[in-house]
């Protein structure tokens, strides 16, 4: 016989507190073929729905310098606490997690609660969230002179530039002449 090839219609079944994953080809096998895989066969072919009522969490540094973190595995209706966040960025403090890459914007504490369905509804991932450190600068003007109403002190944020306000007192003294 001729095989054509088709794409597996979506998954029209539903198992409480189960999320579907694929098709296998017997009962009690592994999953073979996902929602609306391209398909070929050259007979009749049963096909059996794969069920789990787990989802995996994954955790992505989104920017980290080091450290890293293993999957976290939930049932759909389990509520379940936050692996510790074991990322750092240099420069940066850790604000939490968001459900986005590059979100700015934190949906989770660090060790917060979180339900298995949430994970399901986000996608399964959580991209850390940074914030950049704040630093004081002193200048120290060294018998220089302040100019107009500037100040020896700087807040400035990791990876911003720091501009002196202030000159030294011998730069102002070749300009008079």
């Amino acid at each position: 016989p001729v095989s054509t090839t088709t794409n597996l219609p979506s998954c029209r079944f539903t198992n409480a507190g189960n999320r579907f994953l694929g098709w296998a080809l017997s009962a009690d096998g592994g999953m073979c073929y996902g929602d609306g895989a391209p398909v070929s066969f050259t007979e009749n072919t049963t096909l059996y729905a794969v069920w789990s009522d787990t989802v995996v969490l994954a955790f992505d540094g989104n920017g980290a310098t080091s450290g890293e973190m293993a999957n976290q595995e939930f049932s759909l209706f389990e509520e379940k606490t936050l692996n510790p966040n074991a990322f750092a960025r240099t420069g940066y403090t850790f604000a939490g997690w968001g459900t986005s890459a590059g979100s700015e914007v934190v949906a989770y504490s660090n060790a917060s609660a979180v339900k298995g369905q949430a994970v399901l509804d986000f996608g399964g991932w959580l991209y850390a969230v940074w914030n950049p450190n704040e630093y004081r600068i002193s200048f120290d003007h060294a018998e220089g002179i302040l100019k107009n109403d500037a100040s020896t002190n700087q807040l400035c944020r990791y990876d911003e530039a720091v501009l002196r306000r202030f000159q030294r007192q011998r730069v102002l003294q070749r300009e008079k002449r």
